[in-house]
């Protein structure tokens, strides 16, 4: 006999499969029924199902969950879909989560039931015996020598063992570290993302083992790729190659900074020491502007230096109000950090400089301000910037702020925010996005992203959108113009979509609004 588990949130629907054929008459038993994924997981190791058939759109846990973490119990568990005709798209992406077969439920009586087993059965016997799967081990090994490390920090030969003998039977493999830049993403773009690089990466490299996780919002993986020429040039440029052709992909489809470091070519025992080199390389892009560097021996300097910040001198600097030697001191700490390529010194600097920024507000008694407020003294906001050249921008203006506020006793928006604020205002009537305020800024889209979150409490968007609505409020109020021009002097290139954004804005149609308001001309 072999086991089914039912799910769909419909009764009737599982009612009508428990009774549409004489299940044990043609080999089968229906061992359990659930209303979602939770409950099928719930009863899954009891039921021990050979057959799932599940619904995809469900409360508590949908279908492609369930499918996920089923497969994760039972490798070799046959997945059927029951769909509706207008969930052909989440059919589609079911099969690529490991469905083998589905079933319209308007379709459904004994013959399609019977006939679709039958494709089962065919295919259960068409499949090999199970082999180990060594991809996921050699991936699991990745993750247990990974594990409890900040993806930023330094990583040496004594944080993690070998792989078990066998696990890679290759002769030369290259250890590659990788970083994209994801605070401007949306959390779905961000998974697409994720599956995106992972996808590249096993194209490029049939055999490769790849780690992909999230670490304060902002991308890292780290993979393992059999270099199969063995020799050191050939295999290296290839890899290069390889990691250039993924940053060129990923740029197509995504606004995002990716930056890779490659190690030295070696054999599997050397694997924590080649995952050293290959982060120390990705953190040598931060100081090169580079996207790929490869490790070199002179990359592992031994012990960092310590970069003095002097609290008296830049506390004298804004007493004395000069703002010239405040920015000409701050200038030559990043000179020497670019100089001594070491994240590790940067870190430290950054923490000593973003302290003494602290120390100075207090005993300047400078009230807290939007440029100024205390998301700004944190280091994470240079930590995952991904150049130096950002972070010495962050820390101008960090301390160009605290000047004004203490010179000039202004609070407010940084320059950046206010030059900022003020492009929209000058442009909302455009089609402009955060990349043309950035090139109008001279900066990066990252890097305004993050200050002007920061500083607005809103990101960029969101603000260019409550400004052009609220010139459509004044517009609707104070002229005759019909809905398309409005929509076209605000920036919409549709007055549908327009109307459809002011109705979510305000609550109300266009015309109920002006309806409302008409008296207050």
């Amino acid at each position: 006999m072999k086991r089914v588990l039912v799910v769909d949130d419909e009764f009737l629907v599982r009612l009508g499969l428990r009774t549409t054929m004489d299940w044990e008459a043609h080999g089968y038993e229906i061992v359990g029924e659930a209303s979602n994924g939770r409950e099928a997981l719930e009863m899954f190791d009891e039921a021990d199902p050979d057959i799932l058939l599940t619904d995809i759109k469900m409360p508590v846990m949908d279908g492609f969950k369930l499918i996920e973490e089923a497969r994760k119990r039972k490798k070799n568990l046959q997945v059927v879909i029951l769909s509706h005709y207008d969930e052909f798209t989440y059919v589609q992406k079911a099969l690529e989560f490991g469905a083998v077969q589905y079933i319209l439920k308007s379709e459904m009586n004994e013959q399609k039931l019977i006939d679709l087993l039958q494709k089962l059965s065919l295919k259960d016997k068409s499949q090999p015996v199970e082999e180990p799967d060594i991809k996921a081990e050699s991936e699991n090994y990745l993750k247990d020598l990974l594990f409890g490390k900040a993806p930023d920090d330094d990583f040496t030969a004594e944080d993690g063992a070998a792989p078990p003998a066998g696990l890679f039977s290759g002769s030369a493999y290259i250890a590659i570290r990788g970083f994209c830049e994801t605070s401007m993403l949306h959390e779905d773009s961000r998974k697409m993302l994720s599956k995106t690089v992972k996808t590249i990466v096993d194209k490029a490299f049939s055999d490769a083992s790849t780690v992909m996780f999230f670490y304060k919002d902002q991308l890292y993986f780290t993979s393992i790729v059999n270099a199969k020429d063995g020799s050191i040039i050939t295999g290296l440029q290839d890899a290069v190659k390889a990691m250039q052709q993924l940053i060129r992909n990923i740029r197509q489809y995504f606004e995002v900074v990716v930056q890779v470091g490659l190690s030295m070519l070696g054999k599997p025992e050397r694997f924590p020491a080649m995952i050293g080199e290959a982060e120390l390389a990705r953190k040598v892009c931060f100081f090169s502007m580079q996207p790929v560097e490869v490790f070199y021996p002179e990359m592992a300097r031994g012990k960092e230096k310590h970069i003095r910040i002097s609290r008296s001198k830049l506390s004298s600097f804004i007493d004395e109000k000069d703002k010239a030697g405040l920015k000409e001191y701050i200038l030559g700490i990043f000179n020497e950090l670019k100089s001594e390529k070491s994240y590790g010194t940067f870190k430290n600097a950054v923490i000593d400089l973003l302290s003494v920024a602290r120390t100075i507000c207090e005993e300047q008694k400078i009230d807290q301000t939007s440029s100024l407020s205390p998301a700004k003294f944190s280091h994470e906001n240079c930590l995952v910037m991904p150049f130096i050249d950002n972070a010495e921008t962050y820390m101008q203006e960090l301390y160009a702020a605290i000047a004004d506020a203490a010179i000039n006793h202004e609070s407010g928006y940084s320059a950046l925010v206010q030059n900022t604020i003020a492009y929209i205002r000058s442009n909302y009537s455009k089609n402009i996005s955060l990349s043309d305020a950035a090139e109008a800024a001279e900066v990066s889209s990252s890097y305004l992203s993050l200050i002007f979150k920061q500083e607005t409490g809103v990101n960029f968007s969101n603000y260019l959108t409550d400004y052009r609505m609220e010139m459509a409020k004044k517009m609707l109020v104070n002229t005759n113009k019909k809905i398309y021009e409005i929509a076209e002097d605000i920036g919409f290139s549709s007055p549908y979509y327009f109307s459809k954004v002011f109705k979510e804005y305000t609550g109300l149609t266009c015309k109920e609004y002006k309806d409302k308001n008409a008296g207050r001309r």
